[in-house]
């Protein structure tokens, strides 16, 4: 008995181990932890100042713009507590080793534990191709994956005790703080629920739907208590709601939604996942709940290609979606076949071939720069020390372009709540006029005006300043106007 449960420690041990080396090997892409990568780190480092707002007392929306969800700025303001260089990486590394767990978990229902790690690995393959690090989408993959394990339970193997129903819909809650077009599990597989208590009871699942709904609310309702006693609500709906519904409805042709259809589908091998679904629905294997799920997998990866931009971090909320057709499939193969699955087992590792020479790449690339301090872009190393000579930490820096680089690296606040400047300022409601209104407010000690960008429709006034840099394009305010 007692060689048995030492036994058991070790595998759950190895287990452990595996998911580190992978949860690391993915996230050290992130720009969070080194410099080194080609990660693009704009959105990044964007999220991470709002959180460091967070963190000084400042309150998102009201003190920096941005059109996302709270939750994602208290992640990045959790992670800049944790430690202002590397803190977010240790969130991101912590959510990747969670979300393997959980994407563990729904393998093991359909496999044993050579097949799961199998599986979870070869399900995870398509992540490299969407991967940038400290995205809204990243935090996304375990709530996505809570709720598809939570389903798969309810429906295949009857565990409905409404603990799990209000963790759903917490998970639930938690996606709609991150961004709201990530949702498509639960819309489907709600509206699922309902069709099929009433088919089958002749009545509408109450008190399921109560359970799921009061999870929601537990997410939801402290972020608005929070906001409005903040003052924040009336900002957070012109960011987070208007902002969104401006960008959104932005003209995309239907090409364009087609063209991004494509990428996402054929990125993360999704028609294959498809497929193997179709094969269960064949085989008649819980027909109903693979319609749905192939419906679900179908509309998810719709609604990331409304908006017809493409980005490819969008895409990784397809992922989660892939191991349970795997699993499943295999489960099918060998009870209903009575084939052993080993060329399935196989051929499912091959489609981890980039995902493994992704990992290794990061790992010969971001442990030498840990090791040798990840030196800076010399400009943007040169644009610190400016910072850092010529302001105290309480002064307000402008980085006219998107670049809140500057302000995490060097520690300092914008002194506007306009710290980007991209096209995401057009659809915030009042537009340019509104942006340049407040830009202009309050003299920022030192103006940054990033190389490249076309800053003259801001119309900063730069009357009161002097240039001290030609090069880099840095402007300190003028010592007599500084003593007004």
């Amino acid at each position: 008995m007692k060689n048995e449960r030492n036994s058991k420690l070790i595998v759950s041990f190895g287990i452990f181990l595996f998911f580190l080396f992978i949860s690391y090997g993915i996230t050290s892409y992130s720009s969070t932890l080194t410099h080194a990568t080609e990660c693009g780190d704009l959105d990044s480092y964007c999220y991470r100042y709002v959180g460091m707002v967070m963190a000084r007392g400042g309150i998102p929306y009201l003190d920096a713009f941005d059109n996302k969800g709270p939750l994602l700025y208290l992640l990045n303001c959790i992670g800049y507590l944790i430690g202002k260089k590397h803190g977010v990486f240790a969130v991101e590394f912590i959510f990747m080793l969670f979300y393997l767990a959980v994407q563990y978990a729904i393998a093991r229902r359909f496999a044993d534990i050579k097949r799961s790690l199998i599986y979870t690995f070869a399900a995870l393959g398509p992540i490299g191709a969407f991967f940038l690090g400290n995205m809204t989408e990243e935090y996304a993959l375990l709530f996505i994956s809570i709720g598809i394990l939570v389903f798969v339970d309810y429906f295949l193997f009857d565990k409905r005790d409404l603990y799990r129903i209000t963790i759903c819909g917490v998970s639930c809650g938690a996606v709609l703080m991150l961004r709201p077009n990530m949702v498509a599990v639960w819309a489907v597989f709600c509206i699922y629920c309902i069709l099929t208590e009433i088919r089958e009871k002749k009545s509408f699942p109450l008190k399921t739907a109560s359970f799921f709904l009061l999870g929601v609310m537990i997410a939801v309702i402290p972020f608005l208590v929070w906001l409005a006693a903040n003052g924040a609500i009336g900002e957070f709906w012109k960011d987070y709601m208007l902002t969104n519904m401006n960008y959104s409805s932005e003209y995309s042709s239907a090409a364009d939604i087609l063209a991004s259809f494509k990428s996402y589908l054929l990125g993360s091998i999704s028609e294959v996942y498809m497929l193997l679904l179709v094969f269960l629905i064949i085989k008649k294997e819980n027909t109903g709940f693979n319609i749905a799920y192939l419906l679900f997998m179908i509309i998810n990866i719709l609604v990331m290609s409304l908006s017809g931009k493409g980005f490819e971090h969008y895409g990784m909320v397809t992922v989660p979606a892939l191991v349970y057709p795997l699993s499943a499939s295999s489960d099918v193969i060998k009870k209903q076949l009575k084939k052993r699955s080993y060329l399935f087992d196989a051929v499912s590792l091959l489609t981890s071939v980039i995902l493994s020479g992704y990992i290794f790449n990061n790992y010969f690339t971001t442990v030498p720069a840990l090791v040798s301090g990840g030196a800076e872009e010399p400009r943007n190393a040169r644009i610190l020390e400016i910072i850092e000579e010529y302001t105290e930490p309480d002064d307000r820096i402008l980085v006219l372009g998107y670049k809140d680089y500057y302000y995490v690296e060097s520690d300092r606040l914008a002194s506007t709540k306009f710290h980007l400047f991209n096209s995401i300022n057009e659809n915030y409601p009042g537009g340019l006029e509104a942006v340049t209104e407040d830009i202009n407010t309050v003299h920022p000690r030192l103006v940054i005006a990033v190389q490249g960008f076309e800053y003259e429709y801001l119309g900063f006034d730069f009357e009161d300043y002097v240039l001290i840099d030609e090069e880099l394009n840095v402007w300190m305010l003028d010592e007599r106007v500084d003593q007004k």
